[in-house]
């Protein structure tokens, strides 16, 4: 499982908060991170703007066709499920029960499913190894994450009229405050439903159709009989898909500019010019998005609190269910970085520099 894990991270820190190291969990169903229902979840080709969705309605744009494997690929499970059928059993029947599984009778390739802890310790996460599709699939376009680069680089305008008044400067300076409005995306990549051709290739290891209450329905074509072996495969975005990330930071940013009052929000991130802060323009406002986690950043606390609450409502219409929001003046933590509204500073967290 390390060496899973290892290969589906690649460096990179998706499957966790930024300033806690991922470690992996021992299966226990009661403390698996799952919403309670994933019935009205929305298709991510509703979400998308028509130049990302073209990816999930033409295949080859995902699919590499010259692919040839060296060797058959096994996905690496954990044992409590892999060597256990009761287990098995009971961990399918608590996924379908909240509708996160499809079914297929054709697998175009198979997934592992193993646990990290999450940054509380206290819930695991699920996580599909599914690195046997992420040999199959070309890698996606590069997206503009915002990390603590982002915010060591604002700046604060000076007014002209204090260029040469250091002391009303400083009072000025004082006076002014930064708020930072936060909240994020509640089991983000479960509540994203994926197509079902992309679905085919994290198949799980397949069960008989009358563990899952699908005897007598019908599954491509065919009337399925109690023994029949079907192969359950993820409804959602899996947390070990090489485009997962992608569709779910694509989506979450076009989401959050289409909420009313942020239209003319500015997106920040690494890539972005230094986001600046002009204390005459106190009705700007400027956003980060990092996949699931939202900010708001922006001079007058009811500008942000309100742009909070609309992002909040408008999330929610798209049943993309966010934890309630918080805005804050004085230090708040966002992405392992310390945002101090009211010093005007900002600096990394114990935590993230213990980690560094």
């Amino acid at each position: 499982m390390e060496a899973a894990l290892s290969g589906l991270l690649q460096g990179r820190t998706d499957y966790s908060d930024p300033s806690s190291p991922i470690s992996l969990a021992p299966y226990n169903l009661e403390l698996i991170s799952l919403p309670s229902s994933l019935k009205e979840a929305p298709r991510a080709e509703d979400l998308l703007a028509a130049d990302d969705r073209r990816y999930l309605e033409e295949q080859e744009r995902i699919v590499r066709r010259d692919f040839s494997p060296d060797q058959i690929f096994s996905p690496c499970w954990d044992p409590a499920l892999k060597n256990n059928p009761r287990n098995y059993r009971k961990f399918l029947q608590k996924l379908n029960e909240i509708d996160y599984l499809d079914f297929t009778l054709s697998p175009l390739e198979h997934a592992g499913v193993f646990f990290v802890w999450k940054s509380d310790r206290k819930r695991i996460r699920m996580i599909v190894d599914g690195r046997g599709a992420n040999m199959r699939f070309h890698d996606p376009p590069s997206v503009t994450l915002s990390t603590a680069e982002t915010f060591s680089k604002i700046e604060l305008e000076i007014p002209q009229e204090f260029a040469h008044d250091p002391r009303a400067w400083q009072e000025f300076l004082q006076q002014l405050e930064i708020h930072v409005g936060l909240s994020d995306v509640k089991d983000c990549f479960h509540r994203i439903k994926q197509p079902r051709w992309l679905a085919r290739y994290f198949c799980f290891m397949p069960i008989e159709a009358r563990f899952l209450g699908l005897t007598g329905t019908e599954l491509e074509g065919r009337v399925l009989q109690s023994n029949d072996m079907v192969f359950p495969m993820p409804g959602s975005l899996c947390m070990g898909c090489s485009w997962s990330l992608f569709f779910a930071q694509r989506i979450n940013e076009r989401q959050l500019s289409l909420t009313p009052g942020l239209e003319q929000s500015t997106l920040i991130c690494d890539r972005t010019p230094p986001l600046i802060i002009h204390p005459n323009s106190p009705g700007q406002l400027n956003h980060y998005v990092y996949v699931d986690n939202l900010g708001i950043i922006g001079q007058k606390h009811e500008l942000v609190e309100s742009g909070l609450t609309n992002l909040q409502s408008h999330f929610n219409d798209k049943q993309l269910l966010l934890h309630p929001g918080s805005v804050e003046s004085g230090e708040v933590k966002a992405l392992g970085v310390c945002l101090d509204g009211q010093r005007k500073r900002t600096r990394i967290t114990p935590e993230r520099f213990h980690k560094v």
